[in-house]
């Protein structure tokens, strides 16, 4: 069973302001996204990689790799204006695979047990995503007149993660039919939902955060102190 992971890590980091791109900025001593590759090269069950960055940064990307030896790293290509454009981009990429597995650059924390755990979902139903069950109440409200109009059943709710893992041919499918319709979404689960797919959730971590804002990297860095034990 061949499992390609794709990574798009060709995004602005506009929350996180600065000149330096939320993906590249480091924290303790390494770049988040040689972190967060270094995450899933602990995985066996992961065959290569592919990074998706933007195009002014191919290479200095690819320098990360030389730099951190980051073997299973097979191909660095430029990636598109969204996310979605970026995945894609990596999937074009994809020659020979059974499935594909998709991590945000900046989930530096993620588990190898979780990682491993959310394949073997994939391998049982096709599709399967990281989550945790969501704390606060959510409610759905007027964009207009920020007006409440609904309070949604918290009990149903999960905040998603990544990684996320599909069948190659499952995410082929999804993507061809959003590009199809001009369907964007904020995660392949949902580009997959939409052709019918079922997706397994598999309960994940609170710590694998997505590094978006400077708060962010204040709680990564806590995050990291308190697993290397050097936290009272």
């Amino acid at each position: 069973m061949k499992i390609v992971g794709i990574v798009p890590a060709a995004g602005s980091g506009k929350r996180m302001g600065g000149r330096i791109k939320k993906q590249f900025l480091s924290l303790n001593g390494l770049p988040i996204l040689v972190r967060s590759i270094l995450a899933l090269t602990k995985c066996s069950l992961i065959n290569e990689l592919v990074v998706v960055s933007g195009p002014d940064e191919l290479d200095y990307v690819a320098d990360l790799v030389k730099e951190y030896n980051l073997e299973k790293v097979k191909t660095v290509v430029a990636g598109g204006k969204e996310r979605q454009d970026s995945v894609l981009a990596g999937l074009f990429q994809v020659k020979d695979a059974d499935y594909i597995l998709i991590h945000d650059a900046v989930r530096p924390f993620v588990q190898t047990d979780l990682i491993e755990k959310v394949i073997e979902a994939a391998f049982q139903y096709g599709a399967a995503v990281l989550g945790v069950p969501v704390i606060d109440t959510i409610k759905q409200a007027d964009i207009q007149e920020g007006v409440v109009e609904s309070t949604l059943d918290r009990s149903k709710l999960w905040a998603i993660q990544t990684p996320q893992v599909f069948a190659f041919e499952l995410l082929q499918k999804a993507y061809q039919n959003a590009q199809a319709l001009g369907l964007m979404g904020t995660d392949d689960a949902f580009l997959v939902e939409q052709i019918g797919g079922k997706i397994k959730i598999v309960p994940g971590d609170y710590d694998n955060i997505k590094i978006t804002t400077k708060r962010d990297l204040l709680l990564g860095k806590l995050i990291l102190k308190e697993r290397s034990g050097d936290c009272e």
